[in-house]
């Protein structure tokens, strides 16, 4: 299906809205973007030391010091569970703490 976009009216923000013809739908995205190898990314580490991150939030980290992952690299991973949590996988979902986890964390 062909977009076709629509200028409309500026909000109260001054910011240009655009009318797309397609329907959004529940579990569909609306937007994505690649990510390729070689693409950079900017990470706040300064935070983490300070505030930890939340379940739903991405997290980058090293694999130097997991045993059996290889080489030392970054990862980018989006945090399931925090300390205390029951992580089950069970297809087709991913269970913490015995509730299937819903919106963008669960399986394909």
């Amino acid at each position: 299906m062909a977009e076709r976009a629509e200028k409309s009216a500026r909000g109260s923000d001054g910011v240009g809205l655009i009318t797309l013809e397609r329907r959004a739908e529940l579990g569909n995205p609306l937007i994505s973007f690649d990510i390729l190898t070689g693409d950079q990314l900017f990470v706040d580490r300064l935070t983490y030391h300070f505030v930890p991150p939340q379940v739903g939030q991405g997290f980058v980290f090293r694999t130097g010091n997991i045993t059996g992952i290889g080489q030392d690299q970054y990862y980018i991973k989006r945090l399931i569970g925090t300390p205390r949590d029951t992580i089950e996988i069970r297809q087709p979902a991913v269970f913490r703490n015995g509730k299937p986890i819903t919106g963008p964390m669960r399986l394909k």
